[in-house]
Order: structure tokens, then C-alpha cells, then sequence
């Protein structure tokens, strides 16, 4: 384990990885990092936006068609039991509507297909 805190960025990639996947990068992390590091990371890809099932389904084999298909689209609670499995407290989580309208008000149309969560170890 490092003797000083760190800060990791893990963006655009988790909802590519299976879940198993997901699950051994973060225990690794966590492993790795001193007590006080944190972790940034970008998740999502449908489960917390009211999507229609026939546009999700649409979307996953647009994402197929260019070799990138979702195997690891995950909640905020199944991001947050992962995170504390593997030892981290989140701190702070939110969604593109959330950045939207904070930083762009006013703003419509704008889709919570990715969260950003952040998290301690």
C-alpha cells in the first residue's frame, strides 16, 4: 500500500468492462492507495435515466455496431455497494442533469446517461 494519499481518474470506461471486472479494478485500487485517496470515476449508461426499452436497445446496438457494447451498466446504488465493498466512501455523485444545470441553465433535453461519483478510501 502507498504511504501517501492519491487520486485516481477512471473516466469513460466502466460501462465497457463486465461487472467482474469493474468489481477487481476498484479492489485493486483500493489496495493500492493509502488511506485519504480518492477515486473519480464515470459510470452509468441507462439504469438511472427513464430511457425507453426500445431506445435502450436501439442505443446498445448502435454501441455494438462500433465495438463498444455495455456490459457493465450500473445504478447508483449498485456503483455505491461497489465502491464500499471495496473500501470506499463516496463522497459526492451526480449526473449529467445535475452538471447541466449548475454550470448551463437553463437546459432541456439533457439525459442523465452518465454519473460521476467520487469516492475515498
Amino acid at each position: 500500500m502507498a504511504a501517501r494519499p492519491a487520486f485516481w481518474i477512471w473516466e469513460g470506461v466502466i460501462p465497457y468492462l463486465t461487472r467482474e471486472a469493474v468489481e477487481g479494478t476498484l479492489r485493486l485500487v483500493a489496495a493500492l492507495s493509502a488511506l485519504g485517496s480518492r477515486i473519480a470515476l464515470t459510470y452509468g449508461m441507462f439504469p438511472d435515466d427513464p430511457v425507453p426499452a426500445w431506445k435502450q436497445r436501439l442505443m446498445r446496438r448502435a454501441f455494438r455496431s462500433l465495438r463498444e457494447p455495455i456490459r457493465a451498466p450500473l445504478t447508483r446504488d449498485a456503483m455505491h455497494e461497489l465502491l464500499a465493498r471495496a473500501g470506499f466512501r463516496v463522497l459526492s455523485d451526480e449526473s449529467a442533469v445535475d452538471w447541466a444545470a449548475r454550470y448551463w441553465p437553463p437546459q432541456r433535453g439533457v439525459r442523465a446517461v452518465e454519473r460521476l461519483a467520487v469516492a475515498e478510501r
